[in-house]
């Protein structure tokens, strides 16, 4: 199959409108009309397409079968994969399998190409997707933060299935997951989980925040009690007081945090 480099043929179409049309030669102008000279773009006939437009390119290449096949060639040869593809991906009956897929071939190309698409498509193979990337400690940044994002605004479901898997996931990830069942206000199973992983006191300034976030005023007391009780730090102090202060109550504790290297830093005067 010849992969004909969409991106390259628009970046060549801009270059002629910049020198036929003095006003795109203001990089504003340009970027402020950038949108309808694509759509312009992708109805053109181009001559490096045998005369077609490259909709209808992409339409001739969906409907031999062959557009999963190019979008695999484009990016093996290190090329940007055009979003003029992704309304006819998202037709495939497979395209989250597919997309997946991609991902898994470890290139930057690919995964920037493919995982907007699966959180766009979305769906329940992409929240069980993104739930995996979030417990996979070699899933880079890129993803990790997508699927976050992603998951923080996917609906009852796909907290449910969080809360699924969250017993057997390690401290890290459990508190990932915390951090986006915080989103889910009014489930008793999600306050229970951000009490749970306080009181393990692994990271006690996240998970105060978080039962702030979560808004339920029962946290007040559960926060106030954990600090009179446990051995806690300046920081961890502050964060539990924000926490309930946030949820309208009142902090009265007082502790000495006298020899705490923070304490001592905001406080050189005492």
């Amino acid at each position: 199959m010849n992969t004909v480099d969409l991106e390259k043929l628009f970046g060549d179409y801009l270059q002629k409108k910049v020198v036929s049309d003095e006003r795109y030669r203001n990089e504003e102008a340009l970027e402020d009309d950038m949108g309808r000279l694509f759509d312009e773009w992708v109805a053109a006939p181009d001559e490096k397409l045998s005369g077609k437009s490259p909709s209808e390119y992409v339409e001739e290449l969906s409907a031999r079968g062959e557009l999963k096949d190019y979008i695999w060639n484009v990016i093996d040869a290190g090329l940007s994969v055009s979003p003029l593809l992704d309304d006819a991906v998202r037709k495939e009956g497979d395209a989250v399998t597919f997309l997946i897929n991609l991902i898994l071939e470890k290139k930057k190309a690919a995964e920037e190409y493919a995982m907007p698409l699966i959180t766009d498509i979305g769906g329940e193979e992409a929240e069980d997707y993104c739930i995996k990337v979030l417990a996979d400690k070699d899933a880079d940044d890129y993803l990790s933060a997508r699927a976050y994002d992603f998951l923080a605004t996917a609906g009852e479901r796909a907290a449910d299935k969080i809360l699924a898997v969250i017993k057997d996931a390690d401290a890290q990830t459990q508190e990932i997951y915390a951090d986006i069942l915080s989103n889910y206000r009014g489930n008793k199973e999600i306050y229970y989980w951000l009490v749970t992983l306080l009181y393990r006191g692994e990271n006690v300034p996240l998970l105060a925040d978080l039962l702030a976030k979560y808004d339920n005023p029962a946290a007040i007391e559960v926060l106030k009690a954990f600090a009179e009780q446990f051995d806690i730090n300046y920081l961890e102090f502050k964060e539990l007081r924000y926490a309930v202060e946030r949820l309208g109550g009142e902090w009265t504790l007082e502790k000495d945090f006298s020899g705490d290297a923070l304490y001592r830093y905001e406080h050189p005067e005492e």
